[in-house]
């Protein structure tokens, strides 16, 4: 379901939680349609950080021609990477809500961060972004990739 910004920034902040983790989901399944034809599975691939996980992929695909159906997922796998980078950082970090009408600010988790604000519409938008990439991989998991590998 597509989200309107309501102003919430906490309620904003559980749906970018919650839809980064249905594509999450997605990724794991298709790293189970590319497992049973990998003779060199990595070990624990389920337990590495997703990052990780969408590199396996674009590893996976690089060794053959994609089919037409896929050749537009690459670009969906790196546009992937940059969205949970931002989702790392908002989620890793600090939001501080203001008390006198002033902006929420975020305080980065990592040293190297800088502070600044943040609203609700920006969480709102990049939860949109991640439930707006999920039919695409929902489609590779169950049929573009099995097509890709019979």
């Amino acid at each position: 379901m597509i989200l309107k910004d309501t102003g919430d920034i906490v309620k904003a902040l559980g749906y970018l939680a919650l839809y980064a983790a249905y594509v999450e989901e997605a990724i794991d399944e298709c790293i189970n349609t590319l497992l049973p034809y990998d003779s060199n599975q990595p070990k624990n691939l389920h337990r590495f950080p997703t990052s990780q996980k969408i590199k396996y992929i674009q590893g996976r695909l690089s060794h053959c021609h994609l089919t037409q159906e896929l050749v537009t997922f690459p670009q969906l796998l790196d546009h992937l990477e940059d969205l949970f980078e931002e989702r790392n950082l908002i989620i890793h970090g600090r939001i501080y809500g203001s008390l006198q009408g002033e902006a929420d600010i975020l305080r980065p988790g990592r040293p190297t961060g800088s502070e600044r604000e943040i609203t609700s519409a920006e969480l709102t938008d990049l939860a949109n972004l991640f439930f707006n990439t999920l039919n695409s991989l929902n489609y590779a998991a169950f049929y573009s990739l099995r097509r890709y590998l019979n």
